[in-house]
């Protein structure tokens, strides 16, 4: 290609074009096809480009290294288009220029054939940085408004614009009121729906008052305390309401501008947490007392079982001593509520049937009832791992709450479900397989402004309650890790749901034992710090043939087991109290021991039962636990469990226990 075909036109035509090319920021440039290289370019290169025209036209390839490297495989590809069609292609790219500075070009390519010449490119250069920065802050506040908008669309907090009439007529509601109130914008806009109507009749008046307080004194903005409204579904909600109080040019009030948030969430966290802190501070005190009261009950069953044990069925005090028995057993029940309130207890679970369970704790207690119930279960109902003496406690708690709310009669229902909960869930349980129970009633109800406080510890409205049951039982399901929620209208009745996490474990149902079979000869020795409890469990241990020895110590129980070992007869069991006044307890202890003898097994023994090592003994080397207050025949029948196979040789007793007791 040779000469300047720019120079080929005219003079004055020349000159208005480039003004034209001026004007609009652009050059025009020619290049050969093989290989494409700048022939002419305009003299308006260097203005735009930071190169002058001898560069481009004496290195003639070096266009190449200018095109920004991420932009470079799509413009050789719209070239290698140009020239393969023969046509005409627009395209746009990043050019670097001589400081590394980027600036944004669009470039027209046309492929150029004319007879008797070689065919050649010819294209126009447009500088375009102003307009990709105009459509770059364009994108920018689309986006902008784009995250405004979800904020309104997803998110929780909702607009509103209430017009200062009765009822506050809704003018304006921003998209996402139906995700937080139920309600349709149209709803609202349309009258059908006021502001006023959806909030809980029990806070109305406060948040009236409120506006007219604020209104009067001439504020601009201010903000309710918090308070209910009742979603579409009926579900009562918690919001915070920020309002401002629009005026018109009179002073007049017009409009209530404002946003309201949902903090139900975060409302009822802060009730859980209150009540978890009602449960610690009255843990504090009941755990200590249930503990010794329980060493006492553990000496009152033991030597009331062996006294019936001694005195035949036909005698006359057999029948106090077995009353007396029974009242043991129910102080027993109330320990374990008190022990349910200790900060950190934990169930001690085992896989089991909640049907089982549910149909053998109704039919006792509403056994010649006035009352009818009807238990329906789900086929293939879950299994649950549970403390089965906790949940029977609860389930006992909520029937007869039942019972007491239908005193002249009624029916209690109670449903068995598997329910899967996804991983956003309005119960806030984490997600998984559940088994629920629902037990609902048709009793008198629970009123609006009691039913926020009926799991409070002590909060009561019989008169000869004790406020422990449904508390007791809200503590036992959450250390279960799973919800206890209710649900009331008045005059129509209450339902109690129990949520439980499934698991796939299986039930191993244990052995049953008569007392005559729990026979042995191992040696066994028990360490507690209480001498009644010392003394009967050694009574009824040798009843069956073990060979027992006492410690009242951790340190005394070390002496003893060092000394067996050294005569060569070793303990083949031993039982320790977990906790000892002024001295080593049982988890001390058994550390000790265990470097006597790693292959020990001990039982552990306590009535402190929120200690980890109750719930999770195995973790802490233990093989068994028995929990006071005990009976003699479960304490016996851990022994017989972990002796069972044991090879006992023959000694002289007496003389070797005498010998190792200090």
């Amino acid at each position: 290609m040779k000469g300047d075909r720019m120079g080929e036109i005219g003079d004055p035509n020349r000159q208005r074009l480039k003004n034209a090319l001026t004007c609009i920021r652009g050059l025009i440039w020619e290049a050969s096809l093989d290989p494409v290289q700048f022939t002419y370019i305009s003299d308006n290169a260097e203005e735009l480009t930071g190169f002058p025209n001898t560069k481009w036209l004496s290195a003639p390839h070096s266009w190449r290294e200018h095109i920004y490297q991420e932009d470079q495989e799509r413009v050789f590809a719209h070239i290698d288009q140009v020239i393969k069609n023969k046509n005409t292609v627009q395209f746009e790219y990043r050019f670097v220029g001589p400081h590394g500075e980027l600036t944004w070009f669009k470039d027209l390519v046309t492929y150029v054939s004319r007879p008797g010449e070689d065919p050649f490119l010819q294209g126009i250069m447009v500088n375009i940085q102003q307009r990709k920065e105009a459509e770059e802050a364009e994108a920018k506040a689309q986006r902008t408004l784009i995250d405004e908008r979800n904020i309104f669309v997803k998110g929780n907090a909702v607009v509103f614009k209430w017009r200062n009439e009765e009822g506050w007529p809704v003018e304006y509601v921003s998209p996402n009121v139906e995700q937080v109130f139920g309600y349709s914008v149209e709803e609202f806009l349309t009258g059908s729906v006021s502001y006023a109507t959806i909030i809980h009749e029990h806070d109305l008046e406060k948040v009236a008052q409120e506006v007219v307080s604020a209104s009067e004194n001439g504020v601009t903005t201010f903000q309710h305390e918090v308070y209910r409204v009742t979603r579409q579904d009926g579900e009562v909600i918690w919001l915070h309401d920020h309002t401002n109080i629009l005026r018109d040019n009179e002073g007049e009030i017009t409009h209530y501008l404002g946003y309201v948030v949902d903090i139900t969430a975060a409302k009822r966290a802060e009730e859980e947490l209150r009540k978890l802190e009602k449960l610690e501070s009255v843990g504090l005190l009941a755990g200590g007392i249930a503990h010794d009261f329980n060493n006492i009950l553990t000496g009152l069953l033991g030597c009331l079982t062996l006294s019936l044990d001694e005195i035949p069925e036909n005698a006359s005090p057999h029948e106090e001593l077995c009353l007396a028995k029974d009242a043991v057993l129910q102080a027993k029940n109330i320990t374990q509520q008190l022990l349910t309130f200790a900060k950190g207890g934990d169930p001690v679970r085992s896989a089991a049937s909640l049907e089982e369970l549910v149909r053998e704790t109704a039919s006792f207690l509403l056994h010649g009832s006035s009352l009818s119930y009807s238990i329906q279960s789900e086929e293939n109902l879950s299994r649950t791992s549970i403390d089965t003496g906790q949940v029977s406690q609860v389930l006992h708690n909520l029937i007869v709450n039942s019972i007491q709310a239908m005193p002249h009669g009624g029916k209690i229902t109670i449903q068995l479900q598997n329910r899967i909960l996804p991983t956003k869930n309005k119960e806030r349980l984490p997600q998984g397989e559940y088994v629920a129970i629902t037990l609902s009633d048709q009793g008198c109800g629970i009123p609006d402004e009691v039913l926020p406080k009926i799991f409070d510890p002590y909060f009561t409205t019989k008169p000869d309650g004790s406020g422990l049951g449904l508390a007791t039982s809200h503590s036992i399901i959450s250390k279960h890790n799973g919800l206890l929620s209710v649900s009331s209208t008045s005059s129509e009745g209450t339902t109690f749901t129990v949520l439980l996490p499934a698991t796939s474990d299986e039930i191993v149902e244990a052995p049953l034992l008569e007392s005559n079979n729990l026979s042995g000869t191992a040696r066994v020795l028990v360490m507690d710090d209480e001498a009644l409890i010392c003394d009967l469990a050694k009574r009824s241990l040798e009843m069956h043939g073990y060979q027992v020895s006492l410690a009242s110590s951790g340190e005394v129980a070390i002496a003893c087991f060092s000394k067996a070992i050294e005569y060569g007869y070793p303990f083949d069991v031993v039982i320790l109290d977990l906790t000892i006044r002024g001295g080593i307890g049982g988890l001390e202890t058994l550390r000790e021991l265990q470097k006597l003898d790693p292959q020990i097994k001990a039982i552990v023994s306590s009535g402190y039962s929120n200690d980890p090592v109750m719930a999770n003994y195995a973790d802490y080397g233990f093989s068994a636990v028995v929990t006071k207050p005990y009976s003699l025949l479960d304490l016996t029948r851990a022994v017989h469990d972990l002796t069972l196979n044991n090879v006992i040789k023959e000694i002289d007793s007496d003389q070797v226990i005498e010998r190792i007791n200090p």
